[in-house]
C-alpha cells in the first residue's frame, strides 16, 4: 500500500522499448509522476496522456520526470507512444502487480488498473496520490502543476 509519506514500492517493470525500467532508476535524477492508466488507445486515456505531453516542459520546470503505467505488453505502448509522439516512458504492468503495490486498482475494473497519479519526491516518498473515482475522468495537467508548486514550497519535490 502506498499512502502520503510513506516509501514508494520499488519495481522493475518492462518498457516501451523492450528494455527494463526500475524506480530507483527513475527517482535517481529527481522526483516522478507516476500515471496509471487503464489502456492503451482509451479515449480517456489518450486525452489525458496527450495534455500531459503538452504539458510536458511544464512539469520539468519541477524536476519531474513523467512515467505512464498500464497493463499493456511493451509493443503496445511503443505503437502508442509513437502515434501520439509521447517524449515520456511507457512502462508495461500486465498482472496489475505494481497497480497492487500502488493500491490503484479498482473492484469496478474488477482488479483492473484504476487512473491514478502518484508523486514520488524527495528520499523516493510518496508525497502525494489521487485514484480517480471514475474511468471517463482524470486529473487535469493544470491541476497537477497547482499540486506541484505546493509540493515545491512545502520541499516535498
Amino acid at each position: 500500500m502506498s499512502s502520503i509519506g510513506s516509501k514508494a514500492p520499488a519495481f522493475r517493470l518492462q518498457n516501451d522499448f523492450g528494455g527494463w525500467t526500475e524506480l530507483s532508476e527513475l527517482t535517481a535524477a529527481g522526483p516522478v509522476l507516476l500515471v496509471f492508466y487503464p489502456k492503451d488507445f482509451g479515449i480517456v486515456c489518450t486525452k489525458q496522456l496527450c495534455a500531459y505531453q503538452e504539458a510536458l516542459e511544464n512539469f520539468a520546470s519541477y524536476g519531474i520526470k513523467l512515467v505512464g503505467i498500464s497493463k499493456n505488453p511493451p509493443d503496445q505502448l511503443r505503437t502508442f507512444r509513437d502515434e501520439y509522439k509521447f517524449q515520456f516512458p511507457l512502462l508495461s504492468d500486465p498482472g496489475h502487480a505494481v497497480a497492487k503495490l500502488y493500491s490503484v486498482t479498482s473492484l469496478v475494473m474488477m482488479g483492473g488498473t484504476s487512473r491514478a497519479v502518484v508523486v514520488v519526491g524527495k528520499s523516493c516518498m510518496v508525497v502525494y496520490r489521487y485514484v480517480e473515482a471514475t474511468t471517463i475522468t482524470h486529473r487535469k495537467a493544470n491541476e497537477l502543476l497547482k499540486i506541484l508548486e505546493q509540493l515545491k514550497s512545502k520541499g516535498a519535490i
